[in-house]
């Protein structure tokens, strides 16, 4: 398909779907910059369609892309930078930008089939408001082999376009679901019938160190933010209350960083 220059209507709709309250009347989302559009068509992503500007397009690698959008008989708009800017959520934008197809799974079918795992880990995020930090956990959830990552009530969203760079693909290839709208406790609940043991991260001291903690072959691991921490009522919940000792003056780590500590170390456990 030839590439054509975007007219007003879909101009608007891409520079909309950057924004939760419009990816569902749209049924899709916006993926910004060359890597992200590679990965997630190598993913096998339901790419709707590219918008490039006429710069962008004389590169090499989105040179690849054209044509593979080209083959697949994807609409490419042609846009100039002002549009770009206007489409795209970062201030220096690469000049290619995607409409990606909101998954066909439902919340739903994807909590079910987390309940139905025989053994491994489901990473579950309580209010961690920093889409880098989310997008960060995703990225490590998917390099260690994670079964499943939930996003909980308050949480940044995952097609937030900051989730999404720093997932840096991580989205295509690992099972996310967002239950914002419904309670984290009986999520949890749910998961503790089905013979999960859940695991909370703690601050303060007093807990029991992540190195000696006994893990159980199926998990849920509850993560907070580095301000708030894993609520109350969830904490309440957890069969295991666990953190990670810091012998120097530091008192927290932020959330990215005390995941991927613990998702590594008990994935590792579990020998992957």
């Amino acid at each position: 398909m030839a590439i054509e220059k975007i007219i007003a209507n879909d101009l608007k709709r891409l520079s909309r779907i950057g924004d939760r309250k419009y990816q569902q009347r749209y049924g899709e989302y916006l993926i910004e910059g060359v890597r992200l559009v590679e990965e997630a068509f190598r993913a096998g992503a339901d790419v709707l369609e590219l918008a490039v500007t006429s710069c962008a397009e004389r590169r090499g690698r989105v040179k690849r892309l054209i044509e593979s959008a080209t083959k697949k008989g994807l609409p490419i708009r042609r846009v100039n930078n002002r549009e770009m800017a206007r489409i795209c959520r970062t201030e220096n934008n690469q000049g290619i930008a995607a409409g990606v197809s909101l998954p066909s799974k439902s919340k739903g079918e994807i909590y079910g089939e987390l309940l139905q795992i025989k053994s491994g880990l489901i990473v579950f995020l309580d209010g961690i408001q920093d889409p880098g930090n989310v997008g960060t956990i995703i990225r490590t959830s998917e390099a260690f082999g994670v079964e499943g990552v939930i996003l909980g009530a308050g949480s940044a969203g995952l097609f937030n376009p900051k989730t999404l760079r720093s997932a840096m693909g991580a989205v295509f290839r690992v099972d996310v679901v967002e239950i914002h709208d419904e309670s984290p406790v009986e999520i949890i609940n749910g998961f503790s019938k089905n013979g999960f043991q859940i695991v909370a991260t703690c601050v303060g001291g007093g807990y029991v160190s992540f190195r000696e903690a006994d893990f159980s072959e199926k998990i849920v691991l509850i993560i907070g933010s580095e301000s708030a921490g894993v609520s109350e009522k969830l904490i309440e919940k957890a069969d295991l209350r666990i953190e990670i000792p810091m012998p120097g003056p530091t008192e927290s780590l932020n959330a990215a960083v005390a995941g991927s500590i613990l998702i590594h170390f008990i994935k590792s456990e579990m020998g992957y």
